[in-house]
């Protein structure tokens, strides 16, 4: 539990680390994520899937523990992609 600091001499003269919000004090956040306005958010870069996770995913809808049923059989790019 955080200690009462309220009436301390530090609060009353801003001196205080509590007193000033991060704006005040001049903190920003640095983000190296791309903001798209159109979207209205922020977009990581693309890269490529982890095709373990891939390969999992599909082990697990197959097994119908995923929340929706399998579309269908694997195809597209990534289909028969061999473990790196």
């Amino acid at each position: 539990m955080q200690p009462q600091c309220l009436g301390c001499l530090e609060h009353a003269t801003g001196a205080h680390p509590r007193a000033q919000t991060s704006y005040e004090r001049g903190e920003v956040m640095e983000t190296a994520q791309r903001y798209d306005a159109e979207l209205q958010m922020f977009c990581d870069a693309t890269r490529e899937p982890a095709i373990v996770m891939l390969r999992f995913l599909r082990w697990l809808a197959e097994r119908g523990q995923l929340e929706h049923a399998v579309f269908g059989q694997p195809a597209g790019v990534y289909a028969g992609a061999e473990e790196e």
